[in-house]
């Protein structure tokens, strides 16, 4: 008798965990199938000019007075100036006619063996 409620305890069990791991799935979520819709018209549309903003796009295709030189070129060309050091201010990749830097005046520094005299 012990065998037999054994055996039914253990499908008892069985059955009770598959009924418990069926109800624990996520079950899949049937949604109904969409209506087909009416098309009444396709239009192509060119994404390339919105993919370039259009200030970039006008500064590479035409000719300003360039910053660093002084001269017309297009935005996309190197500029004569890059490399080369300012007259003025002995920095990079200017010009001295396009110099931004103020015009400073030095200060004169005493030497030490300069004397002051004073009349009276």
């Amino acid at each position: 008798m012990k065998e037999v409620d054994e055996k039914l305890s253990l499908d008892f069990v069985i059955k009770s965990l598959r009924i418990a791991e069926k109800s624990t799935r996520p079950k899949a979520i049937t949604l109904p199938d969409p209506k087909p819709e009416e098309v009444n018209r396709v239009q192509n549309v060119d994404n390339r000019k919105s993919r370039i903003p259009s200030e970039v796009a006008y500064d590479t295709h035409s000719k300003n007075r360039c910053e660093q030189c002084g001269k017309s070129h297009y935005k996309s060309q190197r500029c004569p100036a890059y490399g080369t050091k300012c007259a003025k201010c002995n920095k990079f990749n200017h010009w001295a006619r396009v110099c931004r830097n103020l015009n400073r005046i030095n200060e004169v520094q005493p030497e030490k063996g300069d004397t002051d005299f004073y009349l009276e």
